[in-house]
This record gives C-alpha cells, structure tokens and sequence, in this order.
C-alpha cells in the first residue's frame, strides 16, 4: 500500500476474495487473472494488455501463445495414454485430481493422472497408493534434483517401476506466455518414455 502501484494484478483463485476486496476499496486497481484452462491465457494477456495501454503488443503475445498452444495438441493429439502419477510435495505427498490445472496440461500431453478420480483438486495421498494404482511415469513438479526426486522413490522400487521426470512449476503453474515453454518439454518428456 505504500508503493501506490498503478495496478495491481492478482490471482483469483490464488488470493483470498477478502484482501482483493480491501485494495479495491482502498482505491487500488485491481486485475484479477482467473484463467481457468490453458486455451484463457490468451484472453488474460489481451486483457491486461488493454488496461496498461500495450494492446498491440498483447494481441502478438497471445497469438503467439495461441499458435503454440495449438502446435502442442495437434502433435500429442494421437498419443496412446500413459497413466501418470503428478505430485507436487512430498511432505505430504500433494497430488492432482481432475479438476486441478496440471491435469489439464497432462491431459494436452497425451496422458492421464491415476488420481483423475479424486473428487478434490489437491488430494493428500501415501506412496501405498501410488503403488496400488501402478503408474507408467511420476512426475515431479517441484523445484528438485531428478537424483533427489529418484531418491524419494528408492524404497519402492521394487514394487514400482516407473521413471521419475521433474518438470519446472515455476513455466507450468504460472498463467503466462511461458506456459508453452514449460508444457512443450514436459510433453516430450512424457512420450519419450
């Protein structure tokens, strides 16, 4: 508040609807960026383009967004279905169900989550579970080493056999034009198994 930023841009979904509240009746302007799947990320960028004046220049980023995007399905579009497991912390071990945005990059990948079942977004599960369902592949998004993340499993891999990827959180959870960086390598990482 004591910077009196011009705008202030805000994740619905991650921001509590109380605080946003206060900084609109404080007199800030506030942009709440709500994408709710990967194909909106183009209209938020337009959208925040017009309000800080760079309209042109948001209109090329979101069709370039856009073109990617649409790369990235055409080419997994045919991809048999690897069964992953995707988890984002391990104490506890935070997972995905289908209503979660990671799901739906998985989903652009070729691939299904062997929690899609879960009627939360955000499950809490046991490495007992994760064996029990029998993934093809975990993938690890988070900020770790792969030898970190393969030493996670270690104890378990005489019961499960998938390989462990790390994949960065930072392009894939975050609305904006590095999403296609961050999904494209992921994609690839998936279907090259």
């Amino acid at each position: 508040m004591r910077l009196r930023p011009d705008l202030i841009v805000a994740w619905q979904g991650g921001n509590k609807p109380q605080d946003l509240a206060r900084l609109v009746s404080l007199g800030f302007t506030v942009y709440a960026s709500a994408p709710q799947s990967p194909a909106d990320i183009s209209q938020d960028i337009i959208q925040l383009g017009k309000i800080i004046g760079q309209e042109q220049q948001a209109h090329l980023v979101a069709q370039q967004y856009d073109s990617g995007l649409a790369d990235i399905k055409q080419r997994y579009s045919k991809q048999s279905k690897k069964k992953v497991f995707y988890y984002l912390w391990t104490a506890p071990l935070m997972t995905i169900g289908a209503d979660a945005w990671a799901s739906k990059l998985l989903h652009i990948c070729g691939a299904t989550h062997i929690f899609d079942d879960s009627p939360i977004p955000y499950p809490e599960v046991s490495k007992e579970q994760v064996i029990g369902r029998q993934p093809d592949l975990l993938i690890a998004a988070m900020n770790t080493t792969k030898a970190e993340a393969e030493q996670y499993w270690q104890a378990t891999e005489t019961l499960l056999s998938a390989p462990v990827l790390v994949v960065n959180p930072d392009e894939l959870h975050r609305f904006t034009p590095r999403l296609i960086n961050g999904l494209s390598l992921m994609c690839k990482q998936i279907n090259g198994f």
